[in-house]
């Protein structure tokens, strides 16, 4: 028995290799979720549990996966194997719509075998194939607080885009409010392009995870008020004719939750804030009890936290042009 053992183990593949989801979804699932668990999300937790219940049914299991599973479970990218056993992941997915912007994410190793240079291998294989793909930029988040790796993409030619705080607000049977709400107006249908032109300038690598600041995120739509009873989805507040700042509320999958995208000329922050989010909140009432924000850190922390809101985690946004990294 022992020298059928040792044979074998010779036959095992060691080192890196593309992810096959259909054979790694089960290893994946266990991976992300030793590494992040206490920091995944309620859509994150609900992948894991079904890839975890999907890989279980083997073959057919991964095709009908495809139908209730996001796309970050079937990622491509690569992974390491030890002695057969999958210790470390970078997945690699293009934005869809955009097929030029690439994301990495769920960049992992298990802990007995860090420092050995394997994450930085996952990376580096994970950018050539995004560049060999047509890929032209990637983008990916870090937690604020984990210096390592932010340390390990800086040295890889990332580059910081912004850092902000995900806040979150929970029904608690008050609607806050603020003394300068009633400078705030709904946005006109005319003065989408000095929103849009306001976001592009002050956030060009995007608002909402993992999209560009496009325009389709503030054109008016003729359908926009069909399910909100005639409500706006977007508010202004303007001094001496000029647009200081704006809030939008969109959708999310989490029921009775709306995500605010607020941005703020910066000489205005710390100022408009909390009139942007009371009456974007209080006019969206009866669409949602939980609304989620995500702002940059640091900035008005103590005018948001008197709106009921937590902090809830911090992200840094980071990039690499690949055009300008070509080896």
């Amino acid at each position: 028995m022992t020298a059928a053992v040792a044979s074998a183990k010779p036959f095992a593949h060691c080192g890196i290799r593309p992810v096959e989801p259909r054979h790694d979804m089960a290893a994946l699932a266990g991976l992300i979720e030793q590494a992040f668990s206490e920091r995944l999300d309620a859509s994150g937790r609900r992948m894991i549990l079904g890839m975890k219940m999907f890989a279980r049914a083997g073959s057919l299991g991964w095709f009908l996966g495809r139908w209730f599973l996001p796309p970050a479970a079937y990622p491509q990218g690569y992974v390491w194997e030890e002695d057969g056993e999958v210790v470390g992941n970078a997945s690699l997915l293009p934005v869809s719509g955009y097929q030029q912007r690439w994301v990495m994410a769920n960049v992992v190793v298990k802990p007995e075998y860090q420092r050995q240079g394997i994450a930085r291998e996952l990376i580096l294989a994970s950018i050539e194939h995004a560049r060999r793909s047509g890929g032209k930029r990637i983008i990916l988040q870090v937690d604020r607080d984990n210096q390592g790796a932010r340390t390990l993409y800086e040295n890889l030619k990332f580059k910081t885009l912004s850092t902000r705080t995900t806040w979150l607000r929970k029904e608690n049977g008050e609607w806050p409010h603020a003394d300068t709400q009633d400078q705030v107006r709904p946005r006109t249908s005319g003065e989408w392009r000095g929103h849009w032109a306001l976001a592009k300038r002050l956030h060009p690598e995007g608002l909402l995870w993992p999209f560009p600041a496009v325009a389709s995120l503030f054109r008016p739509s003729g359908f926009e008020n069909l399910f909100g009873l005639g409500k706006p989805k977007h508010w202004v507040w303007q001094e001496a004719g000029r647009l200081a700042g704006a809030v939008s509320i969109r959708s999310e999958l989490e029921r009775r939750l709306l995500r605010l995208m607020m941005v703020v000329e910066p000489e205005w922050r710390e100022d408009i804030e909390s009139g942007l989010l009371c009456e974007a909140m209080q006019e969206s009432a009866a669409l949602a009890d939980n609304f989620i924000l995500d702002y940059p850190s640091d900035v008005a922390r103590e005018k948001i936290e008197r709106l009921g809101f937590k902090a809830i985690r911090e992200l840094t946004w980071m990039g690499m042009n690949l055009e300008e990294n070509e080896t």
